[in-house]
């Protein structure tokens, strides 16, 4: 019997420290699963975080490169350039029929009767008209006066106008053929003829530069050629004394143009140059313009006076001379060296 009991009592002594084992293992279990859960729940939010960081490497080079297309914008916008204001000017029929019309609708002098005319404040707004040779200077022709400069060209090249301007004529006319004529804005004036065709009409307005014609041989031409004149008052003058056909550029002058009973005489002059020879130059142009009107040969006495830059051959061409008449009439030869400021003999 006392065996038996002892068995009994060590039997419910082991099943009772194996139901305690068997509650701890249980308690554990839970920890456990936090654990495991904690990591589960870990393990993504590291993983959005490393997702999320290439995101905000990606965005700024997409703001750099939309920093130049401003830049792009604004400096569009700085390259304009507002043009100067100019005055309006419109022509009529009467206006237009005519390379030389009444003196009343063209008279660009003041009340002095002295317009000077600064070419160095028109280079920039200058384009010479066709660049080629000169063929046939200004001057007398025999018993005719040609009022012009002509300038080989190639048949229907582009001929542009010389400065800024209205066309006051554009249409075929007499021997000049298809002939242009513009009214600058300091009252001189240039022709263009001869042309095959014109691309311009009456009041239209021009820039220096713009294409006006194509070159041709109508009206009194042997050859394709552009005659170009340059007109103050309904007078032609020389047009070596405004533009240099050699550099094809303005001179680097001053001219000054005079309205004197009832005739327009031009000169230009270097700064040393006095009232007194500017006088004297006159008479002698005025008796030179008497003798042309009567088709008499000119015999009346002129003379330049030398100045930087001045060569025969160019004096030759200026006056419509000859680098032998020179200097024979003052007795000199082809190579001499000009002295500024002395005077030379050109007629």
């Amino acid at each position: 019997m006392h065996i038996l009991r002892y068995f009994c009592y060590a039997a419910s002594l082991l099943f009772i420290l194996s139901g305690c084992s068997i509650f701890k293992a249980g308690k554990k279990s839970p920890d456990t699963d936090k654990k495991t859960n904690e990591q589960i729940t870990e393990v993504p939010v590291q993983q959005n975080k490393v997702e999320n960081k290439p995101e905000q490497i990606v965005t700024p080079p997409k703001k750099k490169k939309e920093a130049p297309k401003e830049t792009a914008i604004k400096t569009d916008e700085q390259p304009k350039v507002v043009k100067p204001t100019r005055p309006k000017i419109t022509f009529n029929e009467t206006e237009s029929a005519h390379v030389r019309i009444p003196f009343s609708m063209n008279n660009p002098f003041p009340p002095s009767g002295e317009l000077k005319i600064a070419l160095t404040e028109l280079q920039s707004e200058f384009c010479y008209p066709y660049k080629g040779k000169v063929i046939s200077p200004f001057g007398r022709r025999g018993r005719s006066m040609h009022t012009g400069m002509d300038i080989k060209a190639i048949p229907n090249d582009t001929i542009r106008a010389a400065l800024p301007g209205v066309v006051r004529m554009s249409k075929l006319y007499s021997g000049y053929g298809n002939i242009i004529v513009i009214r600058h804005y300091n009252g001189m004036e240039t022709a263009y003829s001869h042309n095959s065709k014109n691309l311009v009409s009456v009041n239209d307005v021009v820039e220096a530069g713009d294409p006006i014609a194509l070159a041709g041989r109508t009206g009194r031409a042997t050859t394709e050629h552009l005659h170009f004149e340059v007109r103050i008052g309904n007078e032609p003058f020389n047009p070596t004394l405004f533009v240099d056909p050699e550099t094809f550029t303005l001179r680097n002058d001053t001219i000054y143009v005079y309205h004197r009973a009832g005739k327009v005489l031009a000169y230009n002059r270097d700064k040393s140059a006095t009232i007194d020879n500017i006088a004297k130059e006159k008479s002698s142009a005025v008796s030179e313009t008497e003798s042309n009107a009567t088709n008499a040969p000119v015999v009346q006495t002129q003379y330049h006076i030398i100045k930087k830059g001045d060569t025969l051959y160019g004096l030759a061409r200026k006056y419509s001379t000859t680098v032998k008449e020179l200097c024979r009439l003052n007795n000199i030869t082809p190579d001499k060296i000009l002295q500024i400021n002395k005077k030379l003999r050109v007629r």
